[in-house]
């Protein structure tokens, strides 16, 4: 009889190979200390190096494992939404495939979480090991930024390593970039928020996938979340309005156009000229006057 795991350890992966067998090597022996019994899901986002070999050799030695692939790179939220689907855990813990997360920090969130009765706990890279002006300032305002407009926060959304209670996952529907913005979502529906520092390393092998066009995106999917946890429910607070002001400026237009004053008014020969309106789109009090000005005899001086 297979024992359900307690503990799902959800990493998503695009062309990590050099970090895969180091980081199941480590992270084995951290989820064999646990009393609970885990699980390791691996997320292949679509890896055009060498990713899907290790990680199948590994599948093979490791019982443990299991291997999500997706047939071409959809993004980290994508393969984190398909590592949810798959996760049988109770508690589901969410790592980077880089190796700059510490696996050595799982045992200490998980014992938080129960301690704390937390639905999610938010890892802060206190001591990141990331440059500063390329990654540490844009995550620094965009922190900000998130705090501020969902008024959840937080230190580090941008940290991949979080725990969540697997229940609390079950009603989000992920896109875009907003798998950062979990913590948010989740605080809407009443999910209890909590926060702890973790290791961050340096990057030992392979490349960051990270870059400044990832921040505008991220700013993009804020104001996505902003209108999801201010309007989802209350719709027409905003829809409403916006159709009152169109139409208030269409009936201010309206009255605009059909003022009829002597700069409408032109010579030609002998005969005054006044600009044709179309009566259909005149209020009914002013077709007859439209009609009489149409073309009228210029009176002699």
């Amino acid at each position: 009889m297979m024992i359900e795991p307690e503990v799902s350890v959800v990493i998503p992966v695009y062309n990590e190979a050099e970090n895969i067998s180091p980081l199941l090597e480590e992270l084995d022996s951290v989820l064999g200390r646990l009393e609970e019994a885990s699980e390791i899901i691996l997320v292949d986002d679509g890896s055009t190096d060498g990713t899907a070999a290790e990680l199948e050799s590994w599948r093979q030695r490791l019982s443990g494992l299991r291997v999500v692939t997706l047939a071409r790179n959809f993004g980290q939220t994508a393969a984190l939404s398909a590592g949810f689907d798959h996760a049988r855990g109770h508690w589901v813990v969410t790592l980077d495939g880089d190796r700059q997360n510490d696996p050595a920090d799982i045992p200490r969130l998980l014992e938080q979480c129960r301690r704390e009765d937390l639905d999610v706990l938010s890892g802060w890279r206190k001591e990141r090991k990331d440059p500063w002006l390329r990654r540490r300032v844009p995550s620094q305002i965009a922190n900000a930024l998130i705090s501020l407009l969902t008024g959840v926060c937080l230190h580090d959304y941008g940290c991949t390593l979080k725990v969540y209670r697997r229940e609390a996952l079950r009603q989000l529907d992920l896109y875009g970039e907003m798998h950062r913005f979990i913590p948010a979502l989740l605080s809407w529906s009443g999910a209890r928020i909590g926060e702890a520092v973790v290791t961050h390393r340096p990057r030992q092998a392979g490349r960051s996938k990270y870059g400044l066009g990832r921040t505008c995106r991220v700013l993009l999917d804020l104001v996505t979340v902003k209108f999801l946890l201010s309007y989802s429910t209350k719709p027409i607070q905003v829809f409403g309005g916006l159709a009152l002001l169109v139409f208030s400026l269409r009936q201010r237009r309206r009255r605009n156009g059909f003022h009829l004053d002597r700069g409408n008014a032109r010579s030609i020969g002998s005969l005054h000229v006044v600009e044709r309106v179309d009566p259909l789109e005149l209020p009914s009090a002013q077709h007859a006057e439209v009609e009489a000005l149409d073309i009228a005899p210029a009176l002699p001086r």
